[in-house]
């Protein structure tokens, strides 16, 4: 396994071994933000061409609860959540992702975090949680 140093940053602050390098014709520069201390995904929207397909997979493979859902719709909820979901797969005719946002540490992870996706161009619109004091951001959303 490749070690932390002899790995390359990336733009989005993640870190590539040269065994798995990431090449583009149109690179985006490397922030000069620290990359935030992301603890998990909070929140996905998804949107799926197939709902059946995808209910299987997210349900009986990977074990997701579902909390409620439709014909065009299914709200999903992983074990450790306590909300109603934290995973929502629409039914559309090209797979996208819709929306997502980041879990950080703390209130400063999360000024860290939206002066880093803001140095790569991304919309970051940020938004009160579901619980008292909980603040997110929502990366390109």
């Amino acid at each position: 396994m490749t070690k932390r140093d002899d790995m390359t940053l990336t733009s989005s602050g993640f870190f590539v071994s040269q065994e798995a390098p990431i090449e583009s014709d149109n690179p985006i520069a490397t922030p000069a933000a620290a990359p935030p201390d992301i603890l998990r995904c909070a929140y996905m929207e998804l949107v799926v061409t197939d709902l059946a397909a995808s209910r299987q997979f997210y349900v009986d493979i990977l074990g997701l609860y579902v909390t409620e859902e439709d014909d065009e719709t299914i709200y999903l909820r992983s074990t450790e959540e306590f909300i109603h979901h934290n995973l929502v797969l629409r039914k559309g005719d090209a797979p996208a992702v819709a929306a997502f946002s980041y879990r950080v540490r703390t209130a400063e992870d999360l000024d860290a975090a939206e002066a880093f996706y803001r140095e790569l161009g991304c919309d970051v619109p940020r938004s009160r949680g579901l619980r008292q004091g909980d603040r997110g951001l929502c990366p390109g959303g």
